[in-house]
């Protein structure tokens, strides 16, 4: 079953965040890489990216 995750990756041209569909996190990690390589890559379920704006307002852009 595919989940919704938010992938953060830096390197030298920046930084970039993009929203994926993965089976699992790991699988979403090897998606940033090959499409971002030679970046610094992070994944975390949306679930809890959209948790912590709902706990925190304002957290993530949104005033």
């Amino acid at each position: 079953m595919l989940r919704r995750f938010q992938v953060f990756c830096s390197g030298p041209e920046g930084s970039q965040a993009q929203s994926v569909e993965a089976e699992n996190r790991q699988q979403a990690l090897d998606w940033a890489r090959k499409t971002y390589p030679g970046c610094q890559c992070a994944a975390v379920d949306a679930a809890l990216v959209d948790l912590a704006k709902t706990a925190r307002p304002g957290w993530g852009g949104e005033s």
